[in-house]
């Protein structure tokens, strides 16, 4: 690696880990101090605290290998490193899959109230422990210790195929092993594992075939996660344009919508008269007949006044409520965009499909930095929050 290229590494990574950390932080005191907390709010509050912890620990962690070039004497260093960056990447794609399925709940199925508070604790403590599981078996393929065998074979290797097919310069190769050989005792280094001081990849505890079925389960975890969350946001979208459609045809054809009469009023409006050899009795009992029925149909009337103002309120709660579903919706599957975005050139990288840069690589903690910056452009009750600390600031 060029040393410029650590140095631009290390300079992003500061102001990644500076910004993200305050970023962070406000998240979680803005959204901490919402009255009504929604399983979005729950989310949004767990991924925050997963940013908090990678820009705090994992970032400056990163920085501090960049600086050393991952030169560290001590094998639980290496270890604890990794187990940090291979813990919170998944964390934060299983949260991204749980979130679209919260949405599609949400927006979908409204009323099978299949998301409580209690089930999202459940899903995230779940993720966290299958995140950690993750973790920890990722970080035991890595170690400042090599096996030593491999460490022998891979140093006759490396000449061997340097000097195939240089028959001029076969003799040079072949001294040049010998020279190298001399160096080190094969009986020295067929004894135990040693170490190299370089916090890199390695087998030498649960193996090569181990290590390689790992590496190709742990890269498909990414991959499956952003086809779930891309097909489960297409379905979302299209039920939402399917569902505006049919408002728009139902506004554009008014005559077609079908007013149901009240049942029973033409029969109740019924004048009843009774027989009396006094025509002022019927005359009177007519005249308190009428008004009792007058005073009935203007109960009635009330009644169902009243009835409209509470279903027309009632619709306009559940507007405005499919409403913010439908803004989360689209404030988190811009999160969700931006995840895909930023670990996508990391993650080719690691599967050895593009050439490997380091200063790209590290810019998937670009994740960590803007959710903050998202949250406060497309949520007005964070940004409420954001004006309160800032008001406070100032006095």
């Amino acid at each position: 690696m060029m040393e410029y290229e650590r140095y631009i590494t290390i300079v992003f990574l500061s102001a990644f880990a500076l910004v993200g950390t305050v970023g962070n932080i406000l998240v979680l005191y803005g959204f901490t101090r919402c009255r009504q907390k929604f399983t979005s709010s729950l989310f949004i509050l767990t991924l925050a605290g997963i940013d908090l912890i990678t820009c705090v620990i994992t970032i400056p962690s990163t920085i501090a290998m960049e600086v050393l070039d991952f030169v560290v004497s001590f094998d639980i260093v290496c270890k604890i490193y990794h187990f940090l960056v291979s813990t919170t990447i998944p964390f934060s794609a299983f949260v991204m899959v749980a979130i679209a399925v919260d949405r599609y709940f949400c927006i979908c199925k409204p009323f099978a109230k299949v998301m409580t508070h209690y089930r999202v604790w459940i899903i995230v403590a779940s993720l966290c422990i299958t995140s950690i599981c993750l973790g920890m078996l990722s970080c035991l393929n890595y170690g400042v210790y090599q096996n030593p065998d491999n460490t022998y074979d891979n140093l006759l290797d490396r000449n061997l195929s340097s000097a195939a097919g240089l028959n001029k310069d076969m003799e040079a190769k072949l001294l040049e092993l010998l020279r190298e050989l001399s160096a080190h005792d094969k009986n020295d280094l067929l004894s135990e594992p040693f170490n190299t001081f370089k916090c890199q990849e390695s087998a030498m505890l649960l193996g090569d075939e181990f290590f390689s079925i790992f590496q190709k389960i742990y890269s498909c975890f990414y991959g499956l996660s952003c086809i779930l969350v891309i097909i489960i946001y297409s379905v979302i979208y299209r039920f939402i344009l399917k569902r505006r459609q049919r408002r728009l045809r139902m506004e554009s054809f008014p005559c077609c919508t079908f007013r149901v009469p009240h049942n029973g009023h033409e029969s109740e409006n019924t004048e009843v008269m009774y027989l009396s050899q006094d025509a002022s009795v019927v005359v009177e009992d007519r005249d308190k007949n009428h008004n009792a029925e007058n005073q009935r149909q203007l109960v009635r009337s009330e009644s169902s006044e009243r009835n409209r103002d509470k279903f027309s309120l009632g619709h306009e709660k559940q507007e405005r409520i499919r409403r913010n579903n439908i803004k989360t919706a689209i404030m988190l599957s811009l999160v969700a965009f931006v995840f895909i975005v930023a670990f996508l050139p990391a993650w080719l990288m690691k599967l050895r499909l593009i050439k490997i840069n380091v200063v790209v690589f590290n810019m998937y903690f670009i994740y960590n930095v803007v959710n903050p910056f998202i949250y406060a452009f497309m949520n007005p009750d964070f940004q409420m929050q954001l004006k309160e600390v800032f008001l406070n600031l100032c006095r």
